[in-house]
């Protein structure tokens, strides 16, 4: 494993440099934004996007005519090539849509149909993965336009998506979807006009795709990109030049779906515990377990207690909770 991952990382040094040269050409990085004081943007680890460009369009993603005498491999690996450009295009074009056809309006209309607050809660980082995504689709227009001669993708993907901000940002995204779409939900049932805004600009939109259809995108992208790669890794031969790269690029990937997983999976138990530290007294013994923060919860279940006569008659019924801890039934 160790002799694989140094070729590998050895492998990805060309990708690298075409990725940085590509960033410095065109966009900016994210940079942390510089604040003084206990801010609350700074406390959030608030990252500002610098010089993103919602129009920006990288060069044509487009592979030139088929050589001829191509194996049925290399065929192959064209399609999925083809695949991984469409469908990367389709998800760029999908966080620009969240942005522009929803934040933004959102944002400038008086009076406001969602409070300033609320509304960047909802679209909380997406600014900033569509920025990591803008990075990576011109650096994959680079590499399309030299297929037929390096026929490489795996240390692209490695030199993009290895960094800690993206998994900084997904994070952040997955973490908040849950209560991104609490808001929404409560939003649609208490305003109207908030509704038929929704409404309005799905109708309005060339799929009908919904408001949620296009905010779970990026919760669904790396296990997407794994299902690209693993295929692309079958039709590899060994000793192909992108096999490791695309072998280390699959294990970033997912690691990084595994992480982003477990986030969230912590994520929405301690929105489960807090909801339940709201719903019972703050006297009882459940609440300061759950308070503490020492005990973890693992189940939730609402059972029926029946009790029956010596006929087996029912002589009564009620509903309980039973919560399951890591130490505590």
């Amino acid at each position: 494993m160790t002799q694989l991952m140094k070729a590998a990382r050895s492998g990805t040094k060309d990708g690298l440099e075409k990725t940085r040269i590509a960033v410095m050409r065109k966009v900016t990085f994210l940079q942390r934004k510089e604040t003084t004081g206990d801010s609350e943007e700074e406390e959030s680890g608030f990252f500002e996007v610098i010089g993103l460009d919602l129009d920006l369009k990288p060069p044509p993603s487009e592979l030139g005519p088929m050589p001829e005498g191509l194996s049925a491999q290399q065929v192959l690996r064209r399609h999925i090539l083809a695949s991984i450009v469409q469908s990367e295009r389709s998800y760029v074009e999908s966080l620009q849509r969240v942005l522009q056809d929803y934040r933004n309006p959102l944002m400038d209309m008086e009076p406001k149909l969602l409070s300033t607050r609320k509304c960047q809660m909802v679209f909380s980082r997406v600014k900033e993965i569509l920025h990591c995504h803008s990075v990576f689709q011109i650096a994959l227009s680079s590499r399309v336009a030299e297929w037929d001669v390096s026929e490489k993708v795996g240390d692209l993907f490695v030199a993009s998506f290895s960094k800690s901000i993206v998994l900084d940002v997904y994070s952040e995204y997955v973490n908040n979807f849950t209560n991104a779409m609490t808001v929404i939900k409560k939003a649609c049932l208490t305003k109207p006009a908030f509704l038929d805004f929704l409404r309005k600009k799905q109708a309005a939109s060339p799929d009908r795709v919904t408001l949620y259809g296009l905010m779970v995108k990026p919760i669904q992208r790396f296990p997407q990109f794994i299902l690209l790669l693993q295929d692309m890794l079958k039709n590899t031969p060994c000793g192909h030049p992108d096999r490791l790269s695309l072998q280390l690029a699959l294990t970033e990937l997912e690691t990084l779906a595994e992480k982003l997983n477990e986030q969230k999976r912590v994520a929405d138990q301690m929105a489960e515990i807090q909801q339940l530290c709201k719903s019972i007294s703050d006297r009882s013994s459940l609440y300061k377990s759950l308070s503490s923060g020492q005990h973890q919860l693992l189940l939730c279940e609402t059972l029926t207690e029946m009790v029956y006569g010596d006929k087996g008659q029912l002589l009564k019924s009620k509903e309980r909770r039973l919560f399951l801890m890591n130490d505590v039934l």
